[in-house]
């Protein structure tokens, strides 16, 4: 290498050591650095409406993101006739929300209990509704209190929810 190249690259390499060199220690001689603050959120009370905040660019930038607000809610639904219940086993999503409801086709007052959640009394000839909060992905028996007849929740993560 020729000493004007070498001279050269001497050059470069002390300035490149010099710049960087140079960022190093901005605080130490009194620099000032900033760091932004947090903007405190504006009060929220019951009169509030739900008008688009003025700094918010996108709804993902709000707490639960776009389009989230509300839990999705599987609805199924078993009807109890004579012969019992119909069908004797329904697929549902694994771990969703599930609002089961129970037509009673009979004439005779039913205790449905789905396996590990409170019962559900349905009148004769009526309807009744309640939420099940996700079950685990398995079988899940469906049992009417003094009667024989069982059903049997199918939970699966490839059942696709439907509201």
């Amino acid at each position: 290498m020729s000493a004007r190249r070498a001279h050269r690259h001497i050059v470069l390499l002390l300035s490149f050591l010099a710049l960087a060199l140079a960022g190093c220690g901005e605080e130490e001689r009194g620099t000032t650095s900033y760091t932004p603050q947090p903007t405190p959120s504006p009060a929220v009370t019951e009169a509030a409406t739900a008008t688009p905040s003025a700094t918010a660019q996108s709804p993902e930038d709000q707490p639960g993101g776009a389009g989230d607000e509300q839990p999705i809610v599987h609805a199924a639904a078993l009807t109890i006739g004579e012969e019992g219940f119909e069908p004797p086993e329904l697929p549902v999503p694994a771990f969703f929300a599930l609002r089961l409801t129970i037509h009673n086709r009979t004439a005779a007052e039913h205790t449905v209990t789905v396996a590990g959640w409170p019962p559900l009394t349905v009148g004769a000839g009526q309807d009744g509704a309640a939420t099940i909060e996700g079950l685990a992905e398995g079988r899940h028996r469906v049992t009417l209190a003094r009667a024989p007849f069982e059903a049997t929740l199918v939970a699966d993560p490839d059942v696709a929810p439907r509201r």
